[in-house]
């Protein structure tokens, strides 16, 4: 039955024949694992191909949406993870084994008579899988793409006559927006794609009318070389050598987790970007190369190592007479060498900058707080609003833009700020806070210096920490240590000042001090009789500098402090 189907298959297509022609054509030199770099890059081809229309029956190109789009794949799609991991670390793989079967063919002599036009289309080539590469790098969305387009904007704009028009066509006006992903997407998913399959199908048509290359030391015209079928040795070295560079993949995403995805794209967030290992010597080259001299970098030197690898045959035909193959190799090679010696050296220096690393270390930081969020779902409005999932988060977020120009953080050296927040109303801080109120990270930077330290014995020192702690309606207070603290309260002359009820007195009441409703009417009027009063220094936010959601988010992360442990910059006395 099965012999039946084939043969009316072959009588109808001549598929058959055209496999026995494939399998039975000569191999000057016989096989050979290096000729199995080529096939190898065609087979990464159909595997990112297919790999990107199974992302892309997920993925949604817009600002709103790429990046939850990606996240949902990443996380939530069976074996999502693998997908994306896969075609993410086989594009970096597509590129490796294309620069090898490069510099096979160099060796090998490939680019001579009469293979010229088999040599210009594969250097095409890769140029094309580069770009197509990269532009997939930054549809995810998230900071690292980010970021990088507006590097790839800036070098677009930079360059002369056409930079202007050409970064706003790819970015779809004058600015990044929802127009750049959708540019983006069509360059990687259509155009690029489309103009690779034209190129590589010209590559095969030519490499097939003048047949695979001899090895080094032999030539097509040398009938003494051994000329062996393709059919089953280099088949069966060619389908291990793709076995193996598969599995490599999968392992590779299966150690790593896949391809990461940081933090939504916000342009308030620092993330030191880098491209695509591949073109980080033009990166590095940008350093040399800056103003108006920048185009050198970017496409000057990337255009003359280009157009000098297509005239390679020509250079040849010129000076065969001595010979210079040799001559062509080291050159080439040496040139791969510095370009990978330009990349090196940016990925060290970004290894070994400590700013860069802590830069990084809080976008990494954000990134976890995001995806946990974004399991919860993702805003309509989109993923910027994340936080809003925890009002925590979304509290230390606006605790961040509101709060912390006055309120720095507690690990500041020296301490300029105004009364530390972390592990605020905790029972460190308050013990912290009666050791010392005047102390740089209480009122000590401040012209509140009235409030003086506590000089009693450790016992009721406690106790006035469990009372003052327990008017937060916490739910791990020690009740009889806190009225043991409440009877110091009165004992100690601490009511001279603070009041425990709404009457005010020369210092803040501490009735429900730093409860929800304390916190709430202090953070709206400071400036009250029964918080500061004429004494006051801190600005009061109103509902139309602070809506009621903001106000309550900030009052759930000030709550969350009390568990945190102080973080001063140098012991507290």
């Amino acid at each position: 039955m099965i012999s039946r189907v084939l043969a009316w298959v072959d009588d109808r297509s001549g598929l058959m024949g055209w496999l026995r022609a494939a399998g039975d054509s000569p191999l000057p030199g016989g096989a050979r694992w290096a000729r199995s770099f080529g096939t190898v890059t065609a087979a990464l081809l159909v595997l990112e191909a297919l790999t990107g229309m199974g992302l892309s029956a997920w993925y949604a190109p817009s600002a709103t949406d790429a990046w939850a789009s990606v996240h949902y794949i990443q996380y939530q799609v069976f074996m999502g993870d693998l997908l994306r991991g896969v075609h993410h670390f086989g594009s970096t793989a597509l590129i490796v084994m294309a620069i090898l079967h490069l510099v096979q063919a160099l060796i090998w002599g490939a680019y001579r008579a009469p293979r010229e036009l088999t040599w210009i289309t594969g250097i095409i080539g890769l140029q094309v899988l580069i770009v197509t590469s990269h532009t997939g790098y930054l549809l995810p969305n998230d900071l690292r793409a980010y970021w990088a387009t507006q590097v790839l904007l800036g070098i677009a704009g930079n360059q002369p006559l056409v930079g202007a028009t050409a970064q706003t066509v790819i970015q779809g006006g004058p600015a990044f927006g929802n127009i750049t992903l959708t540019h983006l997407y069509a360059l990687h998913v259509v155009l690029m794609p489309l103009a690779g399959l034209l190129l590589i199908g010209a590559h095969l048509a030519v490499r097939k009318r003048h047949g695979p290359s001899a090895p080094p030391g032999a030539s097509d015209s040398d009938r003494t070389v051994k000329r062996e079928p393709y059919w089953p040795s280099q088949a069966a070295r060619d389908a291990a050598m793709t076995f193996a560079v598969t599995l490599l993949l999968v392992v590779l995403v299966k150690l790593t987790g896949g391809a990461e995805l940081s933090a939504p794209a916000d342009p308030a967030i620092e993330y030191v970007a880098r491209p695509e290992w591949y073109f980080l010597p033009i990166f590095r080259l940008r350093h040399w190369f800056t103003g108006s001299s920048e185009f050198i970098a970017t496409a000057g030197l990337p255009g003359v190592a280009t157009i000098g690898l297509c005239l390679l045959p020509f250079v040849y035909q010129k000076l065969e007479k001595r010979k210079p193959h040799r001559l062509i190799v080291v050159g080439v090679l040496l040139g791969l060498v510095a370009a990978g010696v330009l990349g090196g050296m940016t990925a060290y220096e970004d290894a070994t900058d400590p700013k860069a690393a802590k830069i990084n270390a809080r976008a990494e930081k954000i990134a976890r707080q995001m995806h946990a969020l974004a399991m919860i779902g993702v805003p309509v409005s989109g993923p910027l609003e994340l936080y809003k999932n925890d009002p925590e988060v979304w509290g230390a977020r606006t605790f961040a833009r509101e709060c912390a120009p006055c309120h720095s953080e507690c690990s500041e050296q020296p301490f300029k700020g105004v009364m530390c927040m972390q592990g605020y109303a905790g029972r460190p801080w308050l013990s912290a806070f009666l050791e010392d109120p005047r102390a740089p990270h209480f009122f000590g930077n401040t012209k509140i210096d009235e409030m003086e330290a506590f000089k009693g014995n450790a016992e009721v020192s406690k106790a006035l920490v469990e009372f003052v702690y327990s008017e937060g309606n916490r739910t791990d207070v020690n009740a009889e240590l806190a009225a043991k603290g409440r009877a110091a309260f009165e004992k100690e002359g601490c009511d001279s000042c603070h009041s425990l009820d709404d009457s005010g007195g020369t210092a803040p009441t501490l009735k429900g001090y730093a409860s929800e409703k304390w916190l709430e009417a202090f953070i709206r009027t400071p400036d009250a009789e029964r918080f500061y009063g004429s004494n006051n220094e801190m600005d009061s936010f109103p509902h139309e500098k602070l809506d009621k959601d903001a106000l309550k988010a900030v009052i759930s992360y000030l709550r969350a402090q009390a568990g945190q442990p102080l973080n001063f910059a140098v012991p507290h006395p």
